[in-house]
């Protein structure tokens, strides 16, 4: 078992989609390089922002970009001078990721999508993803309006296939 692999079996399941299994990498791998012994809300911002998805486009649109989110980590100090075998979630994420769950049943999906993700970072109380996102001026109001639509467009597609 990894460290994105633990906690409630329902919430494992939920983790199962390749793209959110990635976004989880790519955060393991910046927290690493930036020798965070932490991966942080700002590092699923990051993994979100690296995956190049769709999701990553509503980013991208408003001017969010991986490497505009590793200058804000940077900025807003990693105070860390460690490097350690292993990375744990902080709390911060694990709450993300159960939000994320939620977000994702109350669209009426069982799995976390980098969407779900997206959403559940922009309603969390706190968090240094928002700070970062506050840092490079996005209006998350606006943000999570555009997530919703991009949900809510993925929805009615999917439901005209079938």
């Amino acid at each position: 078992m990894n460290e994105f692999d633990r906690g409630s079996s329902k919430l494992e399941e939920a983790l199962q989609s390749p793209k959110v299994k990635e976004i989880m990498a790519l955060a393991q791998e910046k927290a690493k390089e930036l020798n965070s012994p932490f991966v942080g809300t700002e590092f699923l911002l990051f993994g979100i922002a690296e995956e190049r998805g769709r999701v990553a486009d509503v980013l991208a649109g408003m001017g969010v970009t991986s490497d505009r989110i590793t200058s804000e980590i940077i900025d807003i100090g990693l105070p860390w001078e460690v490097s350690l075998e292993g990375i744990e979630l902080t709390s911060p994420v694990e709450e993300t990721l159960e939000r994320a769950l939620d977000e994702a049943n109350n669209y009426g999906s069982s799995q976390i999508s980098p969407c779900h993700l997206l959403l559940a970072l922009v309603r969390m109380d706190g968090g240094m993803a928002k700070s970062v996102l506050n840092h490079l001026g996005i209006d998350l109001r606006e943000l999570q309006r555009r997530i919703d639509r991009f949900i809510t467009s993925i929805s009615v597609a999917e439901s005209s296939l079938t």
